[in-house]
């Protein structure tokens, strides 16, 4: 499990060059406003957190039809499903449900430009 294994690691200072430490995190402090700052650059609407990159990929798992649910248990390190459907599912109904409930495709492109435009 990889459960204690931090994704970016501090860079330290050698006798010749800066290498990635194998020992070091990097710390939450510097990460934080590095990742504010790409969420400003790119145009995110909302304020840029580590955690909202975590839930972009469950949401995009969850909607993919190539990843199983226990595929995504495991990639996300979930016991169950019921994690993700507590605490990563979002409230809001971004689906073309009117498209599902008369049998034709729905038009996704449709529906997430219109959940952006309204700044969700």
């Amino acid at each position: 499990m990889l459960d204690n294994i931090p994704v970016f690691w501090k860079a330290v200072r050698t006798l010749h060059r800066w290498d990635i430490s194998l020992n070091k995190p990097l710390p939450s402090s510097t990460l934080l406003p590095w990742i504010q700052t790409l969420g400003k650059v790119t145009g995110f609407a909302q304020v840029t957190r580590p955690y909202l990159l975590r839930y972009a990929g469950g949401k995009a798992f969850n909607e993919n039809g190539n990843v199983t649910e226990s595929m995504q248990n495991l990639m996300m390190g979930h016991a169950s499903i019921t994690t993700f459907l507590k605490h990563y599912l979002s409230r809001r109904i971004t689906v073309d449900t009117q498209a599902v409930v008369q049998g034709i495709q729905p038009q996704a492109a449709l529906m997430r430009a219109a959940f952006c435009i309204r700044g969700q």
